[in-house]
């Protein structure tokens, strides 16, 4: 039995010796080899500017940031479907309100329409292998965010950085070929900005919970001008803290970073006291529709960009042929939508809101969104009557999601559902 031992185990250190390596996947030549899309939740663009964002600016420098990037919805989830499918809110379809509203209405969500490809579907028949973490739970997989995803899986910022080294000790980027999905919760109400930044924005700190649960939106009343200045004041902070996170992010990467194709952008922006409003309601403001929207390895970008274009930026560089609704190449107006209300700019400056009638306004002379003016009015609905002329709008099945309990703690505590 010994002997019979001996030879076996000679016998399968022989075979292994003798194993060849797996073929590498093969790239394009002047193809990227990886990409990476970093999300950071509720991430407005002029706070990008007032806050230190050093870790984003050294993307800003290696790469390129749009002019001004529209957000296609004003809240997570229809937002990155957006991303993930590469069309508008009005060609995919999926436009329903926040999860309080809905548990309201007594209704279900529909899963993500399954009439076109994700990204991560795209990639995955091209032999990538797709990785997903994400912070905000609404992204679990009950509505279908991890199609095309070999991993999808739920982490806080703080453990980002540290979970994707874990992954990267067991991939092989030499050989292989990945895409990593990463969404962080980041400035996402409540905000619990670390020690060091609220001091340094002098956050009063006894606005802050007791129980550690941040300083909540539910908190504060239009009129409390003292709130509102510490919300705002607490935001730039927690900003801050998130580009310290971004910078882990980009170590943890750093194995496939040379190598990638990277998009940094957010799924829409905040009202930090703007109309007398915080937070990200079924409004289409610039504060909620203006994100950042930066780009290293992608071919150029246009000045002015909606982020459900991350899709095609991320494959062209990669030279992949995939067939999406918004690219990098298309002249298309500025467009959000949000419950119904609609936002359109064609030039980035004029922008009209439809809801219950159009409002225009001149961002250039008042970026406040703060008086509408009557010039234009016409030229704004043609502009609309072309889009949806051009673009046919998506239809949901009448298939409905189960929330699951852990999904619905989770959701309660970043406010989407009351207690």
């Amino acid at each position: 039995m010994r002997y019979y031992f001996i030879a076996l185990l000679s016998s399968i250190l022989l075979s292994c010796t003798n194993l060849q390596p797996s073929e590498p996947v093969e790239v394009a030549e002047g193809a990227k080899r990886h990409a990476v899309v970093l999300v950071i939740d509720t991430l407005r663009s002029d706070v990008v500017s007032t806050a230190s964002t050093p870790n984003i600016d050294s993307l800003v420098d290696q790469g390129a940031q749009a002019v001004r990037a529209w957000s296609s919805s004003t809240w997570t989830a229809p937002s990155v479907i957006s991303i993930m499918t590469g069309k508008s809110i009005r060609e995919h379809g999926w436009d329903y309100p926040m999860p309080a509203k809905m548990r309201a209405r007594g209704e279900s969500y529909p899963p993500i329409p399954t009439t076109t490809s994700t990204l991560a579907e795209v990639l995955r028949r091209k032999q990538f292998t797709n990785i997903g973490y994400y912070a905000n739970p609404l992204l679990r997989r009950e509505l279908g965010f991890d199609r095309g995803f070999d991993e999808w899986s739920f982490s806080t910022d703080s453990q980002m950085a540290k979970k994707i080294r874990q992954k990267m000790q067991n991939l092989d980027p030499q050989n292989e070929r990945y895409l990593f999905y990463i969404h962080l919760i980041g400035p996402h109400h409540p905000l619990r900005p670390s020690v060091e930044s609220r001091q340094r924005w002098n956050v009063d700190d006894k606005l802050l919970s007791k129980r550690r649960q941040g300083l909540s939106l539910k908190s504060l009343k239009p009129e409390d001008a003292y709130g509102i200045a510490n919300y705002k004041r607490a935001y730039h902070a927690v900003v801050e803290d998130t580009d310290k996170t971004v910078g882990q992010i980009l170590k943890a990467l750093k194995p496939i970073l040379n190598d990638s194709v990277l998009i940094l952008t957010s799924d829409h922006g905040e009202m930090l006291g703007e109309h007398q409003q915080l937070g990200h309601q079924a409004w289409v403001y610039e504060p909620l529709t203006h994100v950042p929207f930066v780009a290293v390895g992608a071919p150029e970008l246009p000045d002015l960009i909606n982020n459900a274009v991350v899709a095609d930026a991320v494959t062209k560089s990669l030279k992949i042929d995939a067939n999406w609704d918004v690219t990098i190449d298309q002249q298309r107006p500025l467009y959000a939508q949000r419950e119904g209300k609609v936002a359109i700019s064609e030039d980035g400056r004029i922008k009209g809101i439809w809801d219950d009638g159009i409002e225009v306004y001149d961002l250039l002379n008042d970026p406040g969104e703060l008086k509408s003016i009557d010039i234009r009015q016409n030229e704004l609905r043609q502009i609309r009557i072309a889009f949806e002329r051009a673009y046919e709008a998506g239809t949901i099945t009448d298939e409905a999601v189960e929330i699951s309990n852990e999904m619905e703690d989770a959701l309660k505590s970043l406010g989407y559902i009351d207690e």
